[in-house]
Protein backbone atom coordinates (compact mmCIF):
# COMPACT_ATOMS: atom_id res chain seq x y z
CA UNK A 1 0.00 0.00 0.00
CA UNK A 2 1.24 3.79 0.56
CA UNK A 3 0.02 4.37 -3.49
CA UNK A 4 -1.71 7.77 -4.84
CA UNK A 5 -4.47 9.15 -3.08
CA UNK A 6 -7.42 11.35 -5.02
CA UNK A 7 -10.24 13.58 -2.99
CA UNK A 8 -13.29 13.23 -4.38
CA UNK A 9 -17.12 13.46 -3.54
CA UNK A 10 -18.68 11.20 -1.71
CA UNK A 11 -21.52 11.62 -4.67
CA UNK A 12 -18.32 10.03 -6.69
CA UNK A 13 -18.36 7.08 -5.17
CA UNK A 14 -21.87 6.62 -4.67
CA UNK A 15 -25.47 6.86 -5.91
CA UNK A 16 -28.00 7.58 -3.94
CA UNK A 17 -31.03 4.95 -4.07
CA UNK A 18 -34.12 6.61 -4.20
CA UNK A 19 -36.86 3.68 -4.80
CA UNK A 20 -39.37 3.03 -2.23
CA UNK A 21 -41.99 0.71 -1.13
CA UNK A 22 -46.01 2.28 -0.71
CA UNK A 23 -47.67 -0.08 2.51
CA UNK A 24 -50.52 0.37 0.48
CA UNK A 25 -49.57 -1.85 -2.56
CA UNK A 26 -48.01 -4.53 0.16
CA UNK A 27 -50.68 -3.89 3.11
CA UNK A 28 -49.26 -7.92 3.59
CA UNK A 29 -45.67 -8.12 2.63
CA UNK A 30 -43.27 -8.92 5.35
CA UNK A 31 -39.93 -7.32 5.12
CA UNK A 32 -36.09 -7.31 6.99
CA UNK A 33 -36.86 -3.54 8.37
CA UNK A 34 -33.82 -1.34 9.09
CA UNK A 35 -35.19 1.75 11.23
CA UNK A 36 -33.68 4.27 13.61
CA UNK A 37 -35.03 2.79 16.73
CA UNK A 38 -33.78 -0.67 15.98
CA UNK A 39 -30.46 1.00 15.46
CA UNK A 40 -30.47 2.79 18.84
CA UNK A 41 -32.10 0.71 21.14
CA UNK A 42 -29.31 -1.85 20.37
CA UNK A 43 -26.22 0.44 19.69
CA UNK A 44 -25.48 -2.15 16.94
CA UNK A 45 -26.94 -3.03 13.79
CA UNK A 46 -30.04 -4.69 14.99
CA UNK A 47 -32.28 -5.67 12.34
CA UNK A 48 -36.29 -6.06 12.66
CA UNK A 49 -36.82 -9.54 10.15
CA UNK A 50 -40.77 -10.11 8.80
CA UNK A 51 -41.77 -6.88 10.06
CA UNK A 52 -44.96 -5.35 7.90
CA UNK A 53 -44.98 -1.36 7.44
CA UNK A 54 -47.01 1.10 8.01
CA UNK A 55 -45.30 4.47 6.14
CA UNK A 56 -42.90 4.31 2.75
CA UNK A 57 -39.54 2.81 3.20
CA UNK A 58 -36.62 2.86 0.95
CA UNK A 59 -35.81 -0.26 -0.80
CA UNK A 60 -32.04 -1.92 -0.08
CA UNK A 61 -29.97 -3.73 -2.79
CA UNK A 62 -27.21 -5.46 -2.52
CA UNK A 63 -24.14 -3.69 -1.47
CA UNK A 64 -26.11 -1.06 -0.32
CA UNK A 65 -24.60 1.17 2.68
CA UNK A 66 -27.05 3.32 4.94
CA UNK A 67 -26.10 6.21 5.98
CA UNK A 68 -28.40 8.05 8.72
CA UNK A 69 -29.39 11.82 7.36
CA UNK A 70 -30.64 11.91 10.85
CA UNK A 71 -28.77 13.86 14.10
CA UNK A 72 -25.69 13.36 12.20
CA UNK A 73 -23.73 13.63 15.60
CA UNK A 74 -24.50 10.11 16.13
CA UNK A 75 -22.82 7.62 13.89
CA UNK A 76 -25.50 5.67 12.67
CA UNK A 77 -24.12 3.67 9.55
CA UNK A 78 -25.03 0.43 8.36
CA UNK A 79 -23.61 -2.23 5.64
CA UNK A 80 -26.27 -4.39 5.88
CA UNK A 81 -25.82 -7.82 5.26
CA UNK A 82 -29.02 -10.41 3.62
CA UNK A 83 -29.99 -12.78 7.23
CA UNK A 84 -33.05 -14.32 5.46
CA UNK A 85 -34.85 -14.20 2.12
CA UNK A 86 -37.44 -11.40 2.54
CA UNK A 87 -37.07 -8.16 1.15
CA UNK A 88 -34.85 -5.47 2.76
CA UNK A 89 -36.15 -1.75 3.98
CA UNK A 90 -35.06 1.32 5.68
CA UNK A 91 -36.75 3.93 6.92
CA UNK A 92 -36.11 7.45 4.87
CA UNK A 93 -34.64 8.83 7.82
CA UNK A 94 -31.30 7.20 6.00
CA UNK A 95 -29.13 7.88 2.47
CA UNK A 96 -29.33 4.80 1.27
CA UNK A 97 -25.82 4.90 -0.70
CA UNK A 98 -24.86 2.26 -3.93
CA UNK A 99 -21.37 2.05 -4.65
CA UNK A 100 -20.05 3.02 -7.78
CA UNK A 101 -17.00 3.17 -9.89
CA UNK A 102 -15.47 -0.31 -8.62
CA UNK A 103 -15.58 1.05 -4.38
CA UNK A 104 -16.14 -1.94 -2.37
CA UNK A 105 -19.09 -1.61 0.00
CA UNK A 106 -17.13 -1.80 3.64
CA UNK A 107 -14.70 0.84 2.14
CA UNK A 108 -17.62 3.04 1.87
CA UNK A 109 -18.74 2.41 5.08
CA UNK A 110 -15.38 3.69 6.95
CA UNK A 111 -15.63 6.44 4.76
CA UNK A 112 -18.96 7.34 6.22
CA UNK A 113 -17.87 6.77 9.92
CA UNK A 114 -14.58 8.66 9.36
CA UNK A 115 -14.16 11.61 11.33
CA UNK A 116 -13.46 14.72 8.27
CA UNK A 117 -16.99 12.80 6.83
CA UNK A 118 -18.94 12.97 10.55
CA UNK A 119 -17.27 16.22 11.33
CA UNK A 120 -18.76 17.67 7.96
CA UNK A 121 -22.15 15.91 8.39
CA UNK A 122 -22.83 17.38 11.63
CA UNK A 123 -21.56 20.71 10.07
CA UNK A 124 -23.49 20.79 7.13
CA UNK A 125 -26.78 19.41 9.19
CA UNK A 126 -29.63 22.11 9.37
CA UNK A 127 -33.00 22.71 11.74
CA UNK A 128 -33.65 22.85 15.26
CA UNK A 129 -30.27 21.39 17.51
CA UNK A 130 -30.65 18.06 19.21
CA UNK A 131 -32.64 14.87 17.48
CA UNK A 132 -34.52 16.96 14.77
CA UNK A 133 -31.32 18.16 12.70
CA UNK A 134 -30.99 16.59 8.90
CA UNK A 135 -28.51 16.66 6.68
CA UNK A 136 -29.59 17.42 3.22
CA UNK A 137 -29.15 14.40 0.51
CA UNK A 138 -26.96 17.26 -1.88
CA UNK A 139 -24.96 18.53 1.28
CA UNK A 140 -23.85 15.17 2.25
CA UNK A 141 -23.15 13.59 -1.40
CA UNK A 142 -20.73 16.72 -1.68
CA UNK A 143 -18.42 15.87 1.15
CA UNK A 144 -15.04 15.69 0.66
CA UNK A 145 -13.12 12.19 0.84
CA UNK A 146 -9.76 11.05 -0.02
CA UNK A 147 -9.44 7.21 -1.49
CA UNK A 148 -6.27 5.39 -2.96
CA UNK A 149 -6.30 5.57 -6.82
CA UNK A 150 -5.12 2.13 -7.31
CA UNK A 151 -8.79 -0.15 -7.10
CA UNK A 152 -6.49 -2.84 -5.78
CA UNK A 153 -5.65 -0.92 -3.04
CA UNK A 154 -9.29 0.15 -2.28
CA UNK A 155 -9.60 -3.41 -2.31
CA UNK A 156 -7.10 -4.14 -0.35
CA UNK A 157 -8.13 -1.57 2.60
CA UNK A 158 -11.80 -3.34 2.54
CA UNK A 159 -10.27 -6.56 2.85
CA UNK A 160 -8.43 -5.45 6.21
CA UNK A 161 -11.61 -3.49 7.44
CA UNK A 162 -14.37 -6.48 6.59
CA UNK A 163 -12.15 -8.87 8.28
CA UNK A 164 -12.01 -6.69 11.32
CA UNK A 165 -15.89 -6.16 11.21
CA UNK A 166 -16.15 -9.51 11.05
CA UNK A 167 -14.07 -9.92 14.45
CA UNK A 168 -16.00 -7.04 16.33
CA UNK A 169 -19.53 -8.62 15.08
CA UNK A 170 -18.20 -11.93 16.66
CA UNK A 171 -16.83 -10.38 19.60
CA UNK A 172 -20.30 -8.66 20.14
CA UNK A 173 -21.99 -11.94 19.95
CA UNK A 174 -20.03 -13.20 22.52
CA UNK A 175 -20.49 -10.37 24.44
CA UNK A 176 -24.55 -10.78 23.91
CA UNK A 177 -24.23 -14.35 25.02
CA UNK A 178 -21.99 -13.45 28.24
CA UNK A 179 -24.69 -10.65 29.00
CA UNK A 180 -27.13 -12.95 29.06
CA UNK A 181 -25.87 -15.73 30.88
CA UNK A 182 -24.89 -13.25 33.81
CA UNK A 183 -28.44 -11.79 33.52
CA UNK A 184 -29.95 -15.20 33.52
CA UNK A 185 -27.11 -15.70 36.88
CA UNK A 186 -28.12 -13.17 38.14
CA UNK A 187 -31.94 -13.79 37.76
CA UNK A 188 -31.27 -17.31 39.84
CA UNK A 189 -29.44 -16.07 42.41
CA UNK A 190 -31.00 -13.52 43.61
CA UNK A 191 -34.47 -12.83 42.28
CA UNK A 192 -35.51 -16.73 42.50
CA UNK A 193 -33.06 -17.91 45.16
CA UNK A 194 -32.57 -20.96 43.13
CA UNK A 195 -29.19 -21.86 45.65
CA UNK A 196 -30.95 -21.49 48.60
CA UNK A 197 -34.32 -22.94 47.47
CA UNK A 198 -31.96 -25.86 46.31
CA UNK A 199 -30.17 -26.11 50.22
CA UNK A 200 -33.85 -25.75 51.67
CA UNK A 201 -34.82 -28.82 49.68
CA UNK A 202 -31.60 -30.87 51.04
CA UNK A 203 -32.01 -29.62 54.29
CA UNK A 204 -35.29 -30.85 54.60
CA UNK A 205 -34.37 -34.63 53.71
CA UNK A 206 -31.03 -34.46 55.75
CA UNK A 207 -31.54 -32.63 58.44
CA UNK A 208 -28.54 -33.81 60.26
CA UNK A 209 -26.17 -32.98 57.15
CA UNK A 210 -23.42 -30.29 57.65
CA UNK A 211 -23.83 -27.00 55.84
CA UNK A 212 -21.34 -28.61 53.81
CA UNK A 213 -22.86 -31.55 52.91
CA UNK A 214 -26.01 -29.81 52.13
CA UNK A 215 -24.05 -27.11 49.73
CA UNK A 216 -22.54 -29.80 48.05
CA UNK A 217 -25.27 -31.83 47.25
CA UNK A 218 -27.91 -28.90 46.52
CA UNK A 219 -25.16 -26.57 44.34
CA UNK A 220 -22.61 -29.68 42.53
CA UNK A 221 -21.78 -26.85 39.75
CA UNK A 222 -20.65 -24.39 42.49
CA UNK A 223 -17.73 -23.78 44.14
CA UNK A 224 -18.00 -24.46 47.72
CA UNK A 225 -16.71 -21.22 48.97
CA UNK A 226 -19.61 -19.51 46.95
CA UNK A 227 -22.16 -21.95 47.67
CA UNK A 228 -21.90 -21.19 51.21
CA UNK A 229 -22.68 -17.91 50.96
CA UNK A 230 -26.52 -18.87 50.31
CA UNK A 231 -28.28 -20.30 53.37
CA UNK A 232 -30.48 -22.90 53.52
CA UNK A 233 -33.67 -21.63 54.95
CA UNK A 234 -35.59 -18.36 54.12
CA UNK A 235 -37.40 -15.34 56.27
CA UNK A 236 -40.63 -13.24 56.19
CA UNK A 237 -39.72 -9.67 54.85
CA UNK A 238 -41.74 -6.54 54.12
CA UNK A 239 -40.90 -7.50 50.52
CA UNK A 240 -41.93 -11.36 50.72
CA UNK A 241 -39.85 -14.07 51.65
CA UNK A 242 -35.97 -13.55 51.30
CA UNK A 243 -32.99 -15.61 52.46
CA UNK A 244 -32.20 -15.81 55.97
CA UNK A 245 -29.87 -13.48 57.25
CA UNK A 246 -30.11 -11.42 54.50
CA UNK A 247 -32.08 -7.98 55.05
CA UNK A 248 -33.88 -5.40 53.08
CA UNK A 249 -32.46 -1.69 52.89
CA UNK A 250 -32.80 1.23 50.60
CA UNK A 251 -30.26 1.16 48.10
CA UNK A 252 -29.04 3.92 49.78
CA UNK A 253 -27.46 2.00 52.54
CA UNK A 254 -25.08 -0.17 50.04
CA UNK A 255 -24.18 2.58 47.57
CA UNK A 256 -22.95 6.45 47.35
CA UNK A 257 -24.55 8.52 44.95
CA UNK A 258 -22.33 11.46 43.70
CA UNK A 259 -23.05 14.41 41.69
CA UNK A 260 -20.85 15.71 39.00
CA UNK A 261 -21.40 18.98 36.94
CA UNK A 262 -19.70 20.29 33.70
CA UNK A 263 -17.02 23.03 34.04
CA UNK A 264 -17.65 25.89 31.96
CA UNK A 265 -16.81 25.06 28.06
CA UNK A 266 -15.99 28.66 27.60
CA UNK A 267 -12.71 27.85 29.61
CA UNK A 268 -10.07 26.17 27.67
CA UNK A 269 -7.82 25.41 30.36
CA UNK A 270 -10.64 23.30 31.45
CA UNK A 271 -10.57 21.59 28.48
CA UNK A 272 -7.89 22.09 25.90
CA UNK A 273 -5.43 19.00 26.14
CA UNK A 274 -7.22 17.04 28.75
CA UNK A 275 -6.69 13.69 29.52
CA UNK A 276 -9.27 12.14 32.26
CA UNK A 277 -12.18 11.02 30.18
CA UNK A 278 -15.59 13.46 31.26
CA UNK A 279 -18.54 11.26 30.40
CA UNK A 280 -21.81 12.89 29.34
CA UNK A 281 -25.00 10.70 28.61
CA UNK A 282 -24.25 11.31 24.88
CA UNK A 283 -21.05 8.86 25.16
CA UNK A 284 -23.41 6.56 26.54
CA UNK A 285 -25.68 6.43 24.08
CA UNK A 286 -23.67 5.04 21.54
CA UNK A 287 -22.24 2.36 23.82
CA UNK A 288 -22.47 -1.13 22.35
CA UNK A 289 -21.78 -2.98 26.11
CA UNK A 290 -22.27 -2.23 28.92
CA UNK A 291 -18.68 -0.96 29.65
CA UNK A 292 -17.48 2.50 29.32
CA UNK A 293 -14.08 2.55 27.63
CA UNK A 294 -13.38 6.19 26.12
CA UNK A 295 -15.61 9.46 26.03
CA UNK A 296 -15.46 12.16 23.62
CA UNK A 297 -14.24 15.12 25.72
CA UNK A 298 -11.38 15.30 28.17
CA UNK A 299 -10.95 17.29 31.05
CA UNK A 300 -7.52 19.07 32.41
CA UNK A 301 -6.64 18.91 35.99
CA UNK A 302 -8.13 22.32 36.03
CA UNK A 303 -11.12 21.55 35.26
CA UNK A 304 -11.33 18.21 37.41
CA UNK A 305 -10.86 20.29 39.78
CA UNK A 306 -14.04 21.89 38.96
CA UNK A 307 -16.24 18.73 39.30
CA UNK A 308 -17.87 18.12 42.82
CA UNK A 309 -17.27 14.14 42.57
CA UNK A 310 -13.95 14.13 41.59
CA UNK A 311 -12.25 11.64 39.45
CA UNK A 312 -14.96 8.38 40.02
CA UNK A 313 -12.95 4.74 40.44
CA UNK A 314 -12.62 2.18 37.81
CA UNK A 315 -16.33 0.06 38.33
CA UNK A 316 -18.26 2.98 39.07
CA UNK A 317 -21.46 2.59 37.65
Amino acid sequence: MGGEWKTLHLGDLADLHQEQVDPSDTPAQLFEHYSIPAFDAGQVPVMEPGSSIASHKFTVPCNAVLLSKLNPRIPRVWKPAAVGNLPRVASTEFLVLLPKNGIDGVLLKYLCLSPSVRAELQARATGTSGSHQRVRPDDALNIDVSVPVDHREQRAIACILGALDDKIELNRRMNRTLEEMARALFKSWFVDFDPVRAKAAVRREHPKWTNEQVSRAACPNLKPEIAALFPDSFEPSELGDIPKGWRVCPIGEVVQVLGGGTPSTKEAAYWKGGIHPFCTPKDMASLTDPVLLQTERHLTDEGLAKVSSGQLPAGTV
